[in-house]
Order: structure tokens, then C-alpha cells, then sequence
């Protein structure tokens, strides 16, 4: 009979050692074909990203981007401050 701390053992060394002998190909296999490039998985967001405005790096509203505008015809854009919209 056995208490709440002990814990049955289920699996045999020999199983443990069948299991390991066919997963580690399997693994070793995977690692092999690992990518670290990045890749563009749908094309059409990369394309929408590309043309939307950004402001210092990051994607910009249409009030931000007005108000950048309104900013810049009044001359008080300092040099810190980058629109980038792409068209």
C-alpha cells in the first residue's frame, strides 16, 4: 500500500532506454535543421508595416502623425523627432 509521498515508478529502465534511443534522432535531426534568419511569414502584413507612418521607430496614429504635422509647420519639431511615412 502506499502513502501520498511515495510515487510509483511506471516506467522501467528499459522503457526509458527505448523511449531515448528512438526520440534522440528524431532531435538531433530537428536541431540540425534549425533556422535563426528571420522569415517573413505573410507578406501582406510586411507590406501594410512598410507603408504605415512611424514616429521615432514605432507605428504612429493618425492624430499623432496630425499632430506632428501641426508641430512641424509651426517649426517646434526638435531633431529627436523622425516621421517616416512611406508611400
Amino acid at each position: 500500500m502506499q502513502t501520498g509521498t511515495e510515487v510509483a515508478d511506471t516506467n522501467s529502465a528499459s522503457d526509458r532506454v527505448s523511449t531515448v534511443c528512438v526520440c534522440t534522432p528524431r532531435w538531433l535531426e530537428k536541431r540540425k535543421n534549425r533556422k535563426f534568419t528571420k522569415i517573413v511569414r505573410y507578406a501582406s502584413r510586411k507590406a501594410y508595416a512598410e507603408v504605415r507612418p512611424r514616429i521615432k521607430g514605432r507605428f504612429a496614429t493618425k492624430e499623432e502623425v496630425e499632430a506632428y504635422k501641426a508641430r512641424q509647420a509651426a517649426g517646434i519639431v526638435g531633431p529627436e523627432d523622425h516621421l517616416m511615412v512611406f508611400s
